[in-house]
């Protein structure tokens, strides 16, 4: 984990803890892709508040399923970073630790910094992930209390609302191709077609590992509410 040394707790500030998680299929029979079929091996967090701000940032590694489900992590859809992974474990960058005490450590960080909500990007996925999983690992509990007990915020609901309407990101996304498949195509709404946007930079990719995309998503978050617009945040 990582605190920041400078920025210190005030308890006049809102704080906000922005989530991402990475994922092995549960049940490879299904084919649609949706969360409460994703078992979290990578879980990363960052406490910010509303400028985007970071505090306090930590980078999991789930042992009940990244080295207990072998079979299952062989279904992720970035598989082949796994060696990367143990890489970066060897290095310090990732703290390998099983689910339980994982969702512990959460509550216990969400309480101490107050935390107004729990947002990601996308969040349906990861709150399905995350109960999925909870279940998976207990066996008869699907909800932790983290997710009863805070609001989750979805950070694409929010940008939906105030930067996808923006004409420039319209033009933006079809000057260099980032459209769906539909008929007629529409702007993305990935999260690194709107960093791509923010940054001006066609060229950007994501790292797709919990904590580098929660940089992203936090990034996103701050320009949401500079827009001071209402927009829609929880599920």
């Amino acid at each position: 984990m990582f605190y920041n040394s400078i920025l210190k707790k005030d308890n006049r500030c809102t704080y906000y803890m922005v989530l991402d998680t990475e994922t092995a299929v549960y049940d490879p029979t299904i084919k649609e892709i949706k969360g409460t079929n994703m078992l979290v091996y990578d879980l990363g967090y960052a406490i910010v508040d509303r400028y985007g701000r970071i505090y306090e940032t930590g980078s999991f590694i789930v042992k009940d399923i990244f080295y207990d489900e072998i079979e299952r992590m062989k279904s992720c859809y970035f598989a082949d970073k796994r060696s990367t992974y143990i890489q970066d474990i060897e290095k310090g960058l990732h703290t390998v630790v099983n689910w339980k005490n994982l969702v512990f450590l959460l509550e216990e960080r969400l309480s101490y910094w107050n935390v107004r909500a729990i947002c990601a990007y996308n969040a349906i996925f990861d709150y399905g992930a995350i109960c999925r999983t909870n279940n998976f690992v207990n066996g008869k509990y699907w909800k932790p209390p983290l997710l009863k007990k805070y609001p989750v915020w979805d950070i694409m609901k929010m940008t939906e609302d105030v930067l996808y309407k923006r004409p420039t990101y319209r033009k933006f996304c079809f000057d260099n191709g980032n459209l769906t498949a539909h008929t007629p195509p529409r702007p993305q709404k990935k999260a690194e077609t709107v960093k791509q946007y923010i940054e001006n930079n066609p060229q950007f990719k994501e790292v797709h590992t919990g904590l580098e995309d929660v940089y992203i998503e936090s990034e996103i978050l701050a320009k949401c509410f500079a827009t001071h617009k209402k927009m829609r945040r929880e599920l």
